[in-house]
């Protein structure tokens, strides 16, 4: 018979950058409070942003109105697998934006 695991899956707080904060130096987006299973990265304003978690080197960039999902420890126990560890800061930038903001999801286990 199959067992549940009583490890369970929780979203964190969101991390948030409005769109006034983002400019052509790299800003805080947010820290990451527990080890990250699933990262959401999304870019909810007018241009384009580059995210990096080094504050210096690009790695990711997204276009206006654009998400992206990085599910790294799928089906792999708390042990197992890859992780971005807790304390992992998030820097977003871009050209002056004039609405929304960048947002950073993530799932933990609980």
């Amino acid at each position: 018979m199959l067992s549940i695991s009583s490890r369970k899956a929780a979203f964190a707080p969101e991390l948030t950058l409005a769109f006034g904060g983002i400019s052509v130096t790299y800003a805080i987006v947010g820290t990451l409070l527990f080890p990250a299973r699933s990262v959401f990265i999304n870019n909810l304003t007018d241009v384009s942003v580059t995210f990096t978690t080094d504050a210096s080197e690009d790695q990711v960039t997204l276009g206006t109105l654009q998400g992206k999902e990085f599910e790294i420890t799928a089906n792999k126990t708390t042990e197992n697998g890859f992780f971005f560890p807790a304390g992992t800061v998030f820097y977003a930038k871009g050209t002056s934006a004039s609405s929304g903001g960048v947002y950073i999801s993530y799932i933990y286990g609980k």
